[in-house]
């Protein structure tokens, strides 16, 4: 016999938790778009003609406009001749300064924990983004008092010892389009805040191989830095060595620089550079 319930009597509703709902993936169809047409170019033939395109559902105007675009940033390049299209050396150079990056953060740590028992202070290894550098690993000393930055966080590039060592070996051009885009503010005294100043600084740099922050970001540090190259010779990365004044008193930094730029050399030279010739110079000026 079926079970009835008395008049009045309610039967409790359990409500089921929902979960968050699924986060719809944001889509840009220009960009995706701009992405088929890479990967399209990536496959078959090197050279395409504009017709082609229609294969990978792109109309012949769209393509032609994403093509422009595209070789104005010199990821796609045509001969002028045939007028058919190719991927550009603008890929290659992305995709060569990703994998520099990827492996240096790999293969770096021990290049580093050798450095701090060298230097018996704390080595940095940094990356310019923007007008910043970007401190992507960290070798931590066993000295009491360390440095105020820690692994992830960022600087100005103008005032700290990586920043300026990659500065002083970019390209001109690309030095002087940092130079009009960065505000040079003063973090300490002893910051250099006249753009003539700080190119003097960088050519001093250039000259003997290794930068000196002295005491520009932080009052009562100092640090020493030497860039690092990739296989093409364009400067990706920065190590340092960096502590209190008192423990890298001026007449040390020499020894300690040719540590930093033997550790940059080997650095370099596992990203297939063959490094820089000769030694760090012994002057600080």
């Amino acid at each position: 016999m079926a079970s009835q319930l008395s008049p009045g009597v309610k039967i409790p509703i359990k409500r089921v938790a929902k979960g968050p709902r699924p986060r719809k993936a944001y889509s840009s169809r220009l960009l995706d778009r701009s992405i088929l047409l890479l990967k399209f170019l990536a496959q078959g033939p090197v050279e395409k003609r504009l017709s082609d395109f229609s294969e990978a559902g792109l109309h012949k105007s769209t393509a032609l406009r994403l093509l422009d675009a595209l070789r104005r940033h010199r990821f796609v390049a045509v001969d002028e001749v045939t007028g058919r299209y190719r991927l550009g050396l603008g890929l290659f150079e992305l995709g060569l300064a990703a994998v520099s990056r990827l492996d240096v953060g790999q293969f770096a740590p021990p290049f580093l924990d050798a450095l701090v028992a060298e230097s018996g202070e704390t080595a940095s290894l940094g990356i310019l983004e923007g007008t910043d550098v970007v401190y992507i690993l960290r070798s931590e000393c066993a000295q009491p008092l360390r440095l105020p930055q820690s692994t992830g966080r960022s600087a100005p590039a103008y005032c700290t010892g990586i920043g300026k060592a990659i500065l002083a070996h970019m390209e001109p051009d690309r030095l002087e389009t940092y130079l009009a885009d960065v505000t040079l503010l003063s973090r300490t005294p002893r910051t250099l805040t006249d753009r003539e100043a700080l190119r003097q600084d960088l050519r001093r740099v250039r000259a003997r191989g290794w930068s000196l922050d002295d005491e520009e970001i932080f009052a009562g540090l100092r640090c020493v830095a030497a860039p690092i190259f990739d296989l093409e010779g364009r400067v990706v990365a920065g190590v340092s060595v960096a502590g209190p004044t008192n423990r890298m008193p001026k007449d040390s930094l020499p020894l300690v620089a040719s540590k930093v730029v033997a550790t940059a050399n080997q650095i370099s030279r596992r990203l297939g550079h063959p490094g820089r010739a000769g030694k760090a110079s012994p002057s600080a000026n």
